[in-house]
């Protein structure tokens, strides 16, 4: 069944001779996928035949009914509203020489928050198992691994420690809303570190340096390669390089890839934190009485604000690192883990030079970051 990726145009296409007229029906909806239509539908549109055909572009009209929130679980549920899937049944009635005909309907199209490129033609698919274009993933040894897969696609997914086999998942899903789903090591796909396996374990893990500095270059979950395998029998192999003892803090940004699902990044360089402040501010009228106090200003603020941002070094990584670092800078949902909060945040940076180990020989990227919210609580 055709997917529909929502930052794309999505073409319904229909000729036939002697059209007038096509009146399309879209519902949109989660859970379990429809045998038939029911319900009524979210939008109906209607286009007059131009040379007997007429073609709807719906991509759109779906995405508002896709939240994509990302609350740091990675388990898509309808009540934190942070799915970025959803089902699409759709109802084309002609009109040919004046008759309307017996409608057409498709069943159970799979609408996703992700896109196409242009050289990808139009209705593009992101048909594979694995949610994520690099095949290695880079981390610090203290922290989780996180592999996205295609309910419909894949078939089980193998994690090894050398030739080990750590853990097997059989991937299966039948709700709108679970189409992506998320393997890691750890029993606990939301735990990020040891130290939030320690605390949901009961445990109080009490803060210092050399606490810090020990569990930051603890092998929590040794792992070496992952084997995501499709409904054909076909193989994705990704392969795991940790990082042991980076001298800088290590920031996680966390950002909705081309394929729709949530895709953890690390930056491992020096990075540096910086305010600006913008204000609003009047001349106000000191004079009493003939007179005025030296102290009491003449030039008063109206409002302070101060906006927070971040420039971050990736620390090096290996060219295929080029198609994560592009789809970052693409993504319209970008998350920081910031002192062991989520936070969103907007990438600062508009451009992006694409490096190679021919000519930069050790790949480093500088990205500027800016929180998406302001300094002062000012939520009304």
């Amino acid at each position: 069944m055709p997917k529909i990726n929502t930052r794309s145009p999505y073409f319904i296409n229909y000729s036939i001779a002697n059209l007038d007229s096509v009146v399309l029906q879209i519902y949109i909806y989660t859970g379990a996928p429809h045998g038939a239509i029911i319900g009524t539908p979210e939008y109906t549109l209607n286009s007059t035949a131009i040379d007997n055909k007429v073609q709807f572009e719906i991509s759109e009209l779906i995405k508002d009914f896709i939240p994509g929130k990302n609350n740091g679980t990675y388990t898509p549920t309808l009540a934190d509203e942070n799915y970025a899937t959803v089902y699409v049944d759709t109802r084309l009635i002609p009109t040919v020489s004046g008759a309307a005909q017996s409608p057409i309907d498709t069943l159970a199209l799979r609408a996703f928050l992700g896109y196409g490129y242009f050289t990808e033609g139009a209705n593009p698919q992101n048909n594979q198992a694995l949610l994520q274009s690099n095949k290695t993933i880079i981390k610090p040894y203290s922290k989780n691994i996180r592999i996205a897969c295609d309910v419909d696609l894949a078939d089980h997914v193998e994690i090894y420690n050398g030739a080990n086999l750590l853990q097997s998942f059989n991937v299966s899903g039948t709700d709108a809303e679970k189409q992506i789903k998320y393997f890691s090591i750890s029993d606990e796909i939301s735990i990020d570190s040891f130290t939030q396996q320690l605390e949901a374990d009961g445990y109080t893990v009490e803060p210092n340096d050399c606490l810090e500095n020990f569990l930051c270059n603890l092998i929590w979950l040794p792992a070496t390669s992952a084997v995501v395998t499709n409904d054909n029998g076909v193989n994705d192999q990704i392969f795991f390089k940790e990082i042991y003892n980076p001298p800088y803090t290590c920031y996680k940004l966390t950002f909705r890839n081309k394929f729709g699902a949530l895709q953890d990044l690390y930056f491992f360089g020096n990075s540096s934190k910086q305010m600006r402040t913008t204000k609003e501010q009047f001349k106000s009228n000191i004079l009493v009485d003939g007179s005025y106090e030296v102290f009491n200003p003449q030039e008063k603020l109206f409002t302070k604000q101060g906006e927070e941002s971040m420039k971050l070094n990736s620390g090096y990584y290996p060219e295929d690192y080029n198609e994560v670092f592009k789809q970052l800078f693409l993504s319209e949902q970008v998350y920081i883990e910031y002192e062991d909060d989520l936070f969103g945040v907007i990438i600062k940076s508009s451009s992006l030079s694409y490096k190679t180990r021919l000519t930069d020989k050790l790949i480093n990227y500088t990205v500027e970051i800016e929180f998406a919210n302001d300094a002062i609580n000012n939520i009304r």
